[in-house]
């Protein structure tokens, strides 16, 4: 008998996790095992995220660059593609520079293979969405933009729900606007913006995934992936 669950992401059986998206699970491991979870959101709320996870591993230097932004950048760590973890506290993330950050934003939200931008705006969204957002998955962070001191009920209302929700929440407002986050401050991080929009960010999110599905990723890589674009070491090559 199947399981029922509310939201779309991760889900273990055993030592199995399965990635849930709109058009099933896989696994990261090549296993045949079905899942025993099926999937029903609040107000039914479609996934939002599809992750490739047979994505070739991106090359070498690729992997380098994500790696010198997780671990320089707050906002590069909280928007990789995996579930809340202890040292994301709460799951929310403040940041009182929107506009300048917007753009990073952007690029790093291609991580989780997103259909539409998972981006809702502070002046157009009401809170019973933003919670049911909220539930609808683990693995794609929800970004609430456009914060301005006359949006503080509903910023605050969100940060609260995002506490017992599975989905991280980035709270993006105006410098004005008195917000505190459980990881707030100033979390920019200097990088050519063409540099970044040329680095393949869905690829390096199933990447990431993929290795936290395997047991192989806390707070970055415990097991090294092989690029996609290198040879494998066979026993007995020169």
């Amino acid at each position: 008998m199947a399981i029922q669950t509310t939201r779309y992401g991760i889900h273990w059986a055993g030592s199995i996790a399965f990635l849930h998206q709109a058009r099933g699970a896989s696994n990261a491991l090549g296993l045949r095992e079905s899942s025993p979870f099926t999937v029903k959101t609040a107000r039914n709320i479609p996934c939002n995220h599809m992750v490739q996870l047979a994505a070739l591993t991106p090359a070498r230097q690729h992997l380098d660059k994500l790696e010198e932004l997780v671990s320089r950048s707050n906002l590069a760590r909280f928007m990789l593609p995996i579930p809340k973890g202890d040292q994301l506290d709460a799951g929310v993330l403040f940041s009182n520079d929107h506009d300048a950050d917007l753009l990073q934003v952007a690029f790093l939200a291609r991580m989780s293979g997103p259909v539409r931008m998972p981006v809702c705006w502070a002046n157009t969204v009401s809170l019973q969405t933003l919670v049911a957002e909220l539930s609808a998955t683990d693995v794609q962070p929800l970004v609430l933009a456009g914060v301005t001191p006359g949006h503080l009920k509903l910023a605050r209302d969100a940060m609260r729900e995002s506490r017992n929700a599975p989905r991280k929440l980035l709270v993006m407002a105006s410098k004005d606007t008195p917000l505190a986050g459980d990881l707030d401050g100033s979390w920019l991080f200097e990088q050519d913006e063409a540099e970044l929009g040329l680095l393949p960010f869905e690829s390096l999110g199933a990447t990431v995934l993929r290795a936290f599905m395997r047991k192989e990723y806390d707070n970055g890589f415990l097991k090294r992936p092989l690029p996609g674009n290198e040879a494998k070491l066979v026993r007995g090559n020169v």
